[in-house]
């Protein structure tokens, strides 16, 4: 009975460093909202099934339609650590006026759901975070 003791605590002393290292790496592979308001990312649009790289620097986000190469900016307003406000600056030379018009009427409200290293999901709707027409949608994180 002793040395089963003595084989069962050293167990435990063995698999507390096994433990901490996993603990310490999960920590260390987290990622916050702070972390993505820089960076460059990939949208696919599910309605169009066009491909987007966005590229957002805090307060301004560049979006490059990569099928056609047709670029917008917007204004990015930080509203809390996960959720921002995007408004249309400029761009767009294949956006008819009618949506140029459209976009500078309204803004774009973002809540970012869940975030892991290669993606996070999105809320987004038009003008207000809890409006009815909103789409959840995964936005990959291509790098800083």
């Amino acid at each position: 009975m002793y040395l089963f003791q003595r084989i069962y605590q050293s167990r435990h002393f063995v698999l507390i460093p096994i433990i901490s290292t996993l603990f310490i790496q999960c920590q260390s592979n987290s990622i916050s909202c702070k972390d993505i308001k820089n960076g460059k990312f990939q949208f696919y649009s599910k309605r169009s099934g066009e491909r987007y790289l966005v590229i957002r620097q805090d307060t301004l986000q560049k979006e490059l339609n990569i099928n056609t190469g047709d670029t917008s900016y917007w204004k990015v307003k930080w509203l809390s650590d996960c959720t921002f406000s995007a408004t249309y600056l400029s761009g767009g030379p294949e956006k008819t006026e009618e949506e140029k018009d459209f976009l500078t009427r309204h803004q774009t409200v973002v809540q970012i759901l869940k975030i892991t290293p290669t993606y996070y999901i999105v809320e987004g709707s038009l003008d207000s975070i809890n409006s009815d027409m909103s789409i959840v949608d995964t936005i990959w994180i291509k790098g800083k």
